[in-house]
């Protein structure tokens, strides 16, 4: 007996019923990416600030290592130098200050709030103070007068806290006669050159003469101590003055002549000759005062300071008799 096949039963479903399916399927695909992407549980806005959130925090992150670093900076230049006393004993231990500047720069013990602040202000880059007090200028100009390097190595070391050359120059002038270059002096003789019909050559002169060894006291500070033209700081414990260091322009092809400055010591060594000198020339180009020649007598330590701005007289046969312009 054969059973038959019976042919199988279309099933047939109403046009409505496609739509609806293709639209849940078309739904949950759609679903399914949103949840791929990380987005099915958020609105975009929520999104976009989940995402600033991160950048800031990259931000902080970064403000505070350079916050870290610059701590690091602060401590190490605390560490450097915590007073004056340290900074002297630093600079004696290099070789840069004999006993008798150590015994100057350590009446100035009031330097050192001001100093350590500057090198702060450096390291942390905030804005220095355009004005230096009484104090820290004595302190600059008596340290760069007893060792020019010693100051440059202050200055690049310690964060700047020190003026440049050029300010210390214009530091040197006075208006009362007292000790360092006469700003008087210096601006007739400015006024003289303008008013010349004719170009003026001058020569310096440079020599140092025995004074009497005595204090005076005038009502308001005391005289006859060493003074460099620059002590602001009205100390009397500094010793007395034996000689005065003076510098005497005369004109070359004119009948006149004109002191510019004198400076009270105890003796000068040749490298604080040649820092004076550097100081007065480069002060004399600023006014237009055109130096040719330097005259000094036949101390052993004028030769050394020759020597030190480049000059030669140990050989007759080669003699070198010039240097170049401290401005140049």
């Amino acid at each position: 007996v054969k059973l038959r096949k019976l042919p199988t039963r279309a099933v047939f479903e109403p046009a409505h019923s496609k739509i609806v399916q293709q639209a849940t399927t078309g739904v949950e695909s759609a679903a399914t990416e949103l949840e791929v992407l990380g987005c099915s549980s958020e609105s975009p806005t929520k999104a976009v600030y989940k995402r600033k959130v991160a950048e800031l925090g990259d931000i902080i992150e970064k403000k505070n290592k350079k916050l870290k670093v610059l701590q690091q900076k602060v401590r190490r230049y605390e560490k450097k130098v915590k007073n004056l006393s340290e900074l002297l004993a630093h600079l004696k231990k290099k070789d840069f200050l004999d006993d008798d500047a150590l015994l100057v720069l350590s009446t100035m013990t009031s330097v050192n709030k001001e100093f350590i602040s500057r090198q702060l202000a450096t390291v942390t880059k905030l804005p220095l103070p355009q004005n230096y007090s009484a104090e820290l200028r004595s302190f600059a100009l008596t340290l760069n007068f007893y060792s020019p390097r010693a100051y440059e190595y202050v200055r690049s070391t310690f964060g700047l806290a020190l003026p440049h050359h050029k300010t210390l120059s214009r530091w040197y002038q006075h208006i009362d006669a007292a000790p360092g270059f006469t700003k008087e002096a210096i601006d007739a003789l400015a006024l003289k050159i303008r008013n010349s019909p004719n170009p003026l050559f001058f020569s310096l002169i440079m020599d140092e003469m025995s004074i009497r060894q005595q204090a005076e006291f005038d009502g308001k500070e005391v005289h006859g101590l060493i003074n460099l033209g620059f002590d602001e700081t009205d100390d009397d414990s500094l010793p007395l003055a034996k000689e005065a260091f003076v510098l005497l322009l005369v004109c070359i092809n004119s009948h006149w002549k004109l002191p510019i400055g004198y400076f009270l010591s105890n003796g000068l060594s040749s490298t604080q000759k040649q820092t004076h000198i550097k100081h007065c020339l480069s002060l004399l180009h600023q006014n237009n005062v055109n130096v040719v020649s330097l005259t000094f007598d036949s101390l052993s330590n004028n030769f050394s300071m020759a020597k030190q701005f480049g000059c030669n007289f140990d050989d007759v046969n080669s003699l070198k008799t010039c240097f170049p312009h401290p401005s140049d």
